[in-house]
């Protein structure tokens, strides 16, 4: 997740069934899901930011990392675990809390996204800078969430929580589909491939209802026409270099990431972007959420 920033150091931090968190201020909210495995994710993701306040953001993130989880440091992708175990604790505070859950069908593999805070010390009075941050999740062997990848776009303004769109829910298969993650990487090329027309039917197709799109220097974007903006002005400014991506057991939600070149007024910035697909009308792949980190 990159969920921390600092200025000279970043470690960022469906179904589908979704709901939106935005009246859940305490981790005991989480006990009102009505869906066993999204309220797990939910408590798990609470836990974590409950850990890292009360204790410290380095222990918190050691208990939570698999020994898989990507994480993009300074403009390259790093094992989280590795990044991690060569910090010692410290005295910064980083708050953060969900707005978002959305988990598979097969209860497996799900996403969580939110604002997130970072003082670079508990000082009472210490600068803040705000953020997003997005996290993908995954149960192991012990059927515990861990985190798969932790990506965040910093800065952002300070978040206005009635700006966050609430999602609505989809029907979706519960049995495996096979070869779904090269279905999800071959459909993320007719992504890119058709972000050059922006014509209502191409967007229709390709964009979820709740779709969420986060860029640095901005508010989450969660209407159409905020999206459609930005999509529009970055037509000819992005070009994306996918790395890989994952899907779930149920093949119905499912994220891709890589590298991408801004280019602005003829200076290039390399960043990292992800986007989370689900499978709509059991059928139809959207995005839901949309972030580049730079």
């Amino acid at each position: 997740m990159l969920r921390w920033y600092t200025p000279k150091f970043k470690i960022m931090k469906s179904i589908c069934i979704t709901i939106t968190l935005s009246l859940l201020f305490f981790y005991s909210g989480a006990q009102g899901i009505k869906d066993k495995n999204l309220q797990t994710l939910v408590e798990t993701e609470y836990a974590f930011a409950a850990m890292a306040k009360e204790e410290n953001t380095r222990d918190a993130f050691m208990r939570y990392l698999s020994d898989h989880t990507i994480m993009i440091i300074n403009a390259e992708i790093s094992k989280g675990k590795k990044i991690w175990q060569d910090r010692k604790p410290d005295s910064s505070l980083l708050i953060w809390k969900p707005m978002v859950a959305d988990i598979s069908a097969s209860g497996d593999f799900g996403y969580t996204t939110g604002p997130s805070e970072y003082y670079p010390s508990r000082r009472q009075g210490e600068q803040v800078f705000y953020g997003s941050y997005i996290t993908i999740w995954k149960k192991d062997a012990a059927m515990d969430w861990k985190m798969l990848l932790d990506i965040g776009v910093y800065p952002q303004p300070k978040p206005l929580l009635n700006s966050l769109k609430i999602p609505t829910l989809s029907e979706t298969p519960k049995a495996k589909i096979r070869n779904s993650r090269l279905e999800l990487l071959d459909y993320e090329k007719k992504f890119r491939t058709s972000l050059s027309d922006t014509s209502e039917k191409t967007y229709n197709s390709l964009v979820s209802t709740e779709a969420r799109f986060l860029r640095v220097g901005l508010e989450p974007s969660t209407t159409k026409e905020k999206i459609k903006e930005i999509m529009q002005k970055e037509i000819d400014k992005a070009s994306y270099s996918l790395i890989d991506g994952a899907t779930s057991y149920a093949g119905d939600l499912g994220y891709v990431y890589g590298k991408v070149i801004l280019t602005e007024k003829e200076k290039q910035t390399n960043g990292f972007f992800i986007r989370i697909y689900k499978k709509e009308n059991n059928k139809d792949w959207k995005v839901v959420l949309d972030a580049i980190h730079q």
